[in-house]
């Protein structure tokens, strides 16, 4: 007992004779940058989370689809593009005349076409279409930002070219001018659809595209 009580007492006179395991924390805690992330069996937690918002999304589609036409989509979506137009060349101030010259312009079917290839990655010559002579024009597609498109959102273009189609009389009998016809009508059901599920989305599409806008 004796020789017990000693030896305690040698070790508090004594501390560092006390061997003391200290706890090192694992490599990637020193530097995060190198940690992986936390997997479920083969799959990581941004994975699943990037599954749970596709899942949302289709699911949100499906109620789109049950309630709207194609055609509906559209035809929310020519206002809601000319509204952002309008915004465009509201300032600054100018003549009536020219605002609705810049509305038409920019809203006509062969010029929304032209849209509709820049933002699904077509390389398409503003050059070569007579409806856009700017020369301001031109020169910014080739700065464009491809806007990439989810797997929703293309779902919304493919069900809207896959409609059939009533042409106006402008458009009948001419192939180039309904095959614009058609482009320009799917940007219209994305935009409008955009305007419906998410107005955040929908900002950051028309930010992409009225960047080709000339300033007038």
């Amino acid at each position: 007992m004796a020789q017990l009580f000693q030896g305690a007492l040698k070790q508090m006179i004594h501390p560092g004779s006390v061997k003391l395991k200290i706890f090192r924390p694992p490599h990637c805690f020193k530097h995060t940058t190198s940690c992986k992330p936390r997997t479920w069996g083969n799959v990581s937690r941004q994975g699943l989370e990037g599954q749970a918002q596709q899942t949302q999304q289709q699911r949100l589609l499906k109620d789109i689809k049950s309630r709207y036409t194609a055609s509906a989509l559209a035809f929310l979506g020519d206002a809601v593009w000319s509204m952002h137009v309008r915004r465009h060349y509201l300032l600054p101030p100018k003549h009536s005349t020219k605002y609705h010259d810049a509305v038409d312009k920019h809203s006509a079917a062969e010029m929304q076409a032209l849209y509709y290839d820049q933002l699904i990655g077509s390389s398409v010559a503003l050059e070569s279409s007579s409806h856009c002579s700017d020369p301001t024009a031109v020169h910014k597609v080739s700065s464009f930002a491809s806007f990439a498109l989810s797997a929703s959102e293309d779902a919304v273009i493919q069900w809207t070219l896959s409609e059939p189609f009533l042409y106006r009389q402008r458009f009948q009998g001419k192939e180039g001018a309904q095959v614009a016809y058609q482009k320009a009508t799917a940007l219209e059901a994305l935009v409008g659809y955009l305007a419906l599920t998410d107005e955040a989305r929908l900002g950051q599409l028309m930010a992409t595209l009225l960047t080709f806008l000339p300033e007038q």
